[in-house]
């Protein structure tokens, strides 16, 4: 038996995807989770990603449950009414976008399919990160969190919400929940970076913290 090897066939769509130049940093087309209750400073760590991008992002949208909010003006964002469909992003430029306080459970099914296609094709074929700052993990719905690229979490007094990303990851939040010392701090899992896939605070390496048996 012959063996036939896989040929890579690039896809122009994805042309103008460029690594960071900073390996923990997340890739371009990202689906990037930032789960955690109020206060904890999810707009705060995702500006901080914003503004560490190189490449630098070239437009930054949002799309926020209160479109007179303030709090992204400092990023120079486009308020976004509605959730863009294809073509309202140009793919040869970086392109950003926030999903603040989405409300997935109040959403027609219409909608729903709407963020499911931005989320899982608009991304890596239109060259934008996307971001889904959440109170609620377990509201996401369990699609569009099976497509994150990375999950930031911060503890929880919600244990079946921690309980759930112990069983989707396989380490414990219980026991990394421990290294978090204050309300600030979080948990990150990287699901497509080659470097420390396991985190604190984003971009401090976590080794064997953690892991379930």
């Amino acid at each position: 038996m012959v063996q036939k090897e896989i040929f890579i066939q690039p896809n122009p769509d994805k042309e103008y995807l460029v690594d960071d130049k900073d390996p923990l940093m997340p890739p371009s087309g990202a689906r990037i989770i930032m789960a955690g209750r109020c206060g904890v400073g999810k707009g705060n760590a995702c500006k901080n990603l914003i503004a560490r991008f190189n490449p630098p992002l070239e437009r930054i949208c949002v799309y926020h449950i209160d479109p007179t909010t303030v709090e992204w003006k400092d990023c120079d964002a486009e308020m976004l009414e509605d959730i863009p469909d294809y073509g309202f992003f140009d793919r040869s430029k970086r392109n950003c976008l926030v999903l603040d306080e989405t409300n997935f459970e109040g959403m027609s099914r219409e909608k729903r399919g709407q963020i499911d296609r931005l989320v899982m094709y608009q991304a890596t074929h239109y060259n934008v990160i996307i971001f889904i700052l959440q109170q609620n993990f377990v509201s996401i719905p369990p699609a569009i969190r099976r497509a994150a690229s990375w999950w930031v979490i911060w503890p929880s007094v919600d244990h079946q919400s921690m309980r759930d990303v112990s069983t989707k990851t396989g380490h414990a939040m219980k026991e990394l929940a421990k290294l978090c010392k204050t309300k600030y701090d979080n948990i990150t899992f990287d699901f497509e970076g080659d470097k420390y896939p396991l985190r604190l605070n984003m971009f401090q390496p976590i080794m064997d913290e953690g892991e379930e048996d």
